[in-house]
This record gives C-alpha cells, structure tokens and sequence, in this order.
C-alpha cells in the first residue's frame, strides 16, 4: 500500500508539472470554441468581392493575400467582445487551421495572421501606403456567429455528460467505499440484522442476477461467462440506461445553419461529437478498472472479478460509441464535401487506427480466445491497449478532451511503475519447488517455499504475481496464485498444475527427476482485500481442493489470536486424500490443536484413510451436505456469525444457495458472507 501512495504522489506531481509547462506555453495552451474564426472566413469566402487576382472559390490562393486576411482580422476584431483575448486567439488559430487544411503549401500560422493585421493597423498614419480591405456588415455575420453559439452550447452540453459518466462511477464507488468501512465496524454490523436487512441481503446482494450460477460458469447455447451478483448487474444496467438516456437528449439545433443547412445531418454531428465525449471520458475509468495496482480496491473492498466485470462492460460500450462515431463522422463528411480533404490528415487516420484496436480489442476478448491462449491474449490486449492510447493522443491533440488522455496515461503508467518497484523491493527471491503426484487420480500440485519478505504484511485472503526464472521459463509472464503462510511463519504458494506456465514447471520437475529443486522467482504483490473475521465470534469455513489456499490463512490467523473468544469450524472437501497427508498435514494439526477450532474432512472419492490419522480430526468419507452444514451453523449461531467459502465454483454457488436459504432464522443474529474467488 505505501508503495500505491509513493507511486501515486510521484505521478501527481509529474502531472502537475505537465499542465503547468502547458499554462505558461502559448503554443500548448487549450484554448476556448471560435465563435468568430469560422463565421468571418465563411462569410468572406462567400462574398461576391475580389481580392486582387483570386477567384472566390480559390481558398488556396485567398489564404494567401493579404487584404482577405486583413478583411477577416477586422470581422474578427468588429466581433470579439470587449476583453477576450482568448476568443480573439481562438479564432485566429481556427482561421490558421482552415487555410492550413486547403493545402499543405499555405502554412499560415496564427501568429502571421496577427502580425499583417498589426502591419495593416499602423500604416494608420502613412495612408498612401494602406491597402483597403473589406469591412464586413453586422448582418453578414451574425447569422453565422448564431450557429457557431448553438455549436458551441452542443459541445459544453457534451461536457458535462462526459463528466455525468465520470460521476456515476464515482458514486458507485463512494457508495462501495462507504458500505466497505461500515462493514468493518463491529458496531454497525450489529445494526444489521432484522427481516429488512435479510431481505436486502436474500434479493440483492447474495444472488446472481438470474438462476444460481455466479462462481461457476453460465452457458447459453456456447457461449459461456460469468454471470455478476445481482446488486453489480443493477448498477451495469444503471449503466446502461444512463448511455442511452445520454445518447438522446441534449441536441439544440438551429437555422439557418452555414455549415450543416439540413436538420438531420446538423443532429448526426451534434450525434458524433456527443459519442466521442462520451467515449473518451471513460477511457481512465476503463483503465483503472482493469489495473493490477487499483487504488480503488483497497477503499472499496472489491475483489478483482468486479473490477474486471465493470472493465469489461465499459469496454464494450467504448468500442460501439466509437464505431458509431466513426460511422457517423464519415456520413457527415460526404455531406459536407470535406472527406477527401480530411481522410489522409493525422488525426483522422490515428481515428481510424484507434477504432480498429478497439475493435480487435472487443474481438479477442472472448472467452473462447482467452481459454485457447492466455498468454498470448494478455500479449495482444496490452498491444493493442497502447495503439488504441497512442491513437487517442494524436486524435485529440490540442482539444480540451486531452486532460482524459493524460489522466489515462497517469494511471497506466502508476500500474507498471508500481509492479516494478514491488518487485525490486521483493528482489530475486529462492524458492525450493516440490512435485506432488496422485497415484490415483493422476492430478499433480506444486509446492512452492520461500522465506516471507520482510516488508510484506501478508494479511489473509492476499494473493501475488509469480515470475519464473531460468532456462525455458517464459519470464516476462506472471501468474497469480494465492498466499498461504505457514504455522511456521514461512510462506507457500500451492498450486494445482494445469497447461501452461505450470505444466513446464511440472515437467521440468520430472525430467530432473528431482523431488524438491531450488528456483529463482520474482514475487509481485501482495494483492487482494481484507474480509475482517476476527468481527465474528462464530464461523464456518467451507473450501475445496486447493481452494483452501485463499481461506486457510485467515483460519490460522484466528488461531493465533489468543485475545479473541470465538467458535470455529473449518471444513474442507477434497476428491482424495493425498493433499492432507502429503501437503497440509502440518497446517491442519495446527488448527486441529486449537480447541476453539473443530476440523472436518469430507474425502469425496473415498479411500481408506490414512494410516497414521490425526486425533481430533473428523473424516467423512462422503460428499457434504451443504445444506445441513448450513443449518447447523445457524441453529447453533451466536451474535455474530460469518460464513466463507473458496473452492470450485459450483461449491461456491451452492454454499451461497444454502446460506441464503438459512438467513430467515435467527433473525437477532447477524450474518455475512464471505466469497474467495479468482475469475478471468
């Protein structure tokens, strides 16, 4: 956490800095909408006047004159009003961006401009030296100012929606932020009991949004995902109906328009403007969504899996707001004639680039793509992540949506900062790798040792990033698994061997056929959040397999609680029992000492047991009941009670059925569920 707020400081300030150099540097400045740039160009360039040798149509040659530059000087400084040097700047840089635009030879400068209007001026006093530019009249103008007003409103309307997004968010996690630091508080989760409270808990925060399924995948038809909690689908749907509520109101049109005089293209405009607000206003909060290093997580409580779910479902959004964007910009300039003008500028190619990313991004996504190869759809996203940012930065340059852009580039730049520096900290760290094999079911774990590092304070329920060292080992890839720390004070990460990263591991093991080999790893981490049990003086833990990695460490650490008075009862189902035998033997004996503390075993897949059984331990050579454990905890509760399940997700599922079927008992007591899971 010190290493977040170090991190974060750091950026701040580089920040700070950065608009800083950009406030005091003209040419870097953001400046205001023209308001009088564009209508007094349109109206000089339309007259029925000539200037010297130009025809009316020929802008390349009318940008180059200088009694029409002077002309639109005078319309510009007729129409500024008193006081605005910054209207006044603004519309010489648009007048400089439109001749700029009709050809790559003019390269008329803002600058230019000013100063042949300031030459013009003070021949004032030598009047047999001064040419005579036009004057143009009130009523010429101010139809056009009118329009570009109207513009002007749609784009500050665009804003504040931009920021609407950003608000929304922020109250979600303000809300998230709240309810987390009440929860934590022994005397306000006393408060929350009752059938209200039951009721909140049974229809909006212990479901899915539909059917039972939310740690174990839902399949429709092929497609599989994970369905959220019912309370996350609300605030997606919230979400959802605040993009289109955005999307369609808010449009001031008006006429005569000089630049769209149909209607409907002039909304198709306004329509793509409103939908690259909309889309760049997002991008920091997709980014700080899916960090590693998320300040939010720790104010907030949530576990990783909500934070990817929002990620994903603003990513999604995104993606068709551009392709929107994009469709209607192109439809808008073929109305307006200026498509092959624009189509080969920089900001419009970099637009096109950044839609293709998104797209691609969207694309391989999928879950089928992530399943077939995740190291090389983690490779991809970040590729395409820093086109489509990169893309955004030559876009929008020198518009006043490049704040979002910076702020983007902040947060990135704090995830990767913040991993490397936990990982120097961390140094190069020796673990010695153990192999364990079933001999009947043919599965295989692997053990890794190594001393805890000294800064970490390595609460339960934390996780870490593990890079491999040495020959054949991919190391620019991390994997996270969770942290389990020891009776003994040491540290383990457990894992179950599936393809990949670990598979190499395994057999690397075996081609040496070694039974415990020393390794060089890099530890990124600790991650996660904190569930506080040591509130509750009556628990029950429910894991399965190697699920007892995420929820052992806070069962160990109540048992060294000597301070605390509680009643524990930690049960564990595995298909077979070489885990406890050859892996967990130690760390259960701890627990099964403690008397506060009751162990129970349920050996799925039968077996005869071990030959040297532990004393104290309840082994049950069936598969659990869930529902009945259910039961007789909340038969026997106390005051406080907290029930936490980590294993597979149809356990988890079915431990979360089964608490919310029980919570209308007892309704003096209090109850919270605790779910440990990590979803991809």
């Amino acid at each position: 956490m010190l290493v977040n707020f170090l991190v974060t400081g750091l950026l701040a300030a580089i920040i700070c800095a950065v608009f800083k150099v950009g406030e005091v540097s003209d040419a870097n400045r953001v400046l205001p909408f023209d308001l009088i740039g564009g209508p007094c160009l349109a109206t000089l360039t339309s007259v029925d006047v000539s200037f010297g040798d130009c025809q009316l149509a020929d802008r390349h040659c009318l940008c180059r004159n200088e009694d029409f530059l002077i002309s639109v000087a005078i319309c510009i400084d007729d129409h500024a009003p008193d006081s605005a040097q910054d209207r006044v700047d603004s519309a010489y840089a648009a007048v400089s961006r439109r001749c700029n635009s009709y050809t790559k030879s003019t390269n008329l400068s803002p600058h230019r401009i000013q100063d042949i209007y300031t030459r013009w001026q003070s021949t004032v006093e030598h009047p047999e030296n001064r040419t005579i530019p036009v004057r143009v009249p009130e009523e010429f103008v101010s139809d056009k100012i009118a329009t570009k007003e109207v513009i002007e409103r749609n784009e500050k309307t665009n804003f504040i929606f931009g920021l609407t997004f950003v608000g929304y968010w922020g109250l979600v996690v303000v809300i998230a932020g709240v309810k987390n630091f009440l929860g934590q508080k022994a005397s306000v989760l006393k408060v929350a009991k009752g059938k209200s409270w039951r009721r909140v808990q049974r229809l909006l925060l212990l479901p899915p949004m539909c059917g039972t399924a939310h740690s174990e995948l839902a399949t429709i038809e092929k497609l599989s995902f994970y369905m959220p909690r019912r309370l996350h689908s609300l605030v997606i749907a919230g979400y959802a109906i605040l993009t289109i509520v955005l999307m369609c109101i808010g449009y001031e049109v008006t006429e005569p328009n000089y630049i769209y005089p149909d209607v409907s293209k002039q909304r198709l405009r306004y329509a793509a403007n409103r939908l690259a607000e909309l889309t760049i206003s997002q991008l920091p909060i997709l980014v700080i969504f899916g960090s590693r290093n998320n300040i939010l997580s720790l104010f907030t409580g949530w576990p990783f899996n909500v934070f990817n779910c929002f990620h994903r479902w603003i990513g999604r959004v995104m993606v068709v707001f551009l392709l929107l964007h994009g469709v209607l910009h192109t439809i808008v300039a073929n109305y307006t004639g200026i498509f092959a003008r624009v189509w080969n500028k920089a900001y419009w190619i970099a637009g096109v680039v950044g839609l293709i990313a998104g797209i691609l991004i969207l694309t391989q996504s999928i879950r089928i793509w992530r399943l077939r190869s995740y190291e090389s759809f983690l490779i991809a996203h970040l590729g395409l992540a820093a086109i489509f940012i990169v893309s955004s930065w030559i876009h929008l340059i020198d518009t006043v949506q490049m704040p979002y852009v910076y702020c983007t580039i902040s947060l990135w730049l704090h995830d990767y900062i913040s991993r490397i520096v936990k990982i120097i900290h961390s140094g190069v760290t020796r673990a010695s790798g153990q192999l364990y094999r079933s001999e009947s079911k043919g599965s295989s774990i692997l053990v890794l040792n190594l001393p805890k590092p000294t800064r970490w304070a390595c609460n339960p329920g934390r996780y870490a990033y593990v890079h491999f060292l040495g020959k054949g080992m991919c190391w620019w890839q991390s994997h996270p698994f969770s942290v389990v720390v020891t009776p003994k004070g040491s540290m383990q990460f457990i894992i179950r061997v599936h393809k990949g990263i670990t598979e190499d591991l395994c057999n690397r093991l075996r081609l040496n056929e070694a039974i415990e080999e020393n390794m060089s790893i890099l530890v990124d981490g600790p991650y996660g959040s904190l569930n506080k049990l040591d509130l509750y003086d009556n628990w029950l833990i429910i894991c399965g397999g190697v699920g007892i990695t995420g929820v052992y460490s806070y069962a160990l650490e109540m048992s060294m609680r000597t301070d605390c008075k509680f009643q524990g009862t930690f049960v564990w189902v595995v298909y077979e029992e070489f885990p406890l035998t050859k892996i967990f033997r130690d760390h259960i004996q701890f627990l099964i000492i403690d008397p506060r503390i009751k162990v129970k075993l349920f050996v799925v897949g039968g077996g005869q047991g071990d030959t040297n059984p532990m004393l104290g331990l309840e082994r049950l050579n069936y598969r659990p009941q869930i529902l009945h454990l259910l039961e007789t905890f909340i038969r026997n509760s106390s005051k406080m009670n907290a029930v936490m399940t980590c294993g597979p997700g149809r356990l988890n599922d079915e431990v979360r059925q089964a608490f919310k079927s029980q919570l209308d008992h007892n309704p003096e007591n209090v109850y919270s569920f605790f779910e440990e899971s990590f979803t991809w």
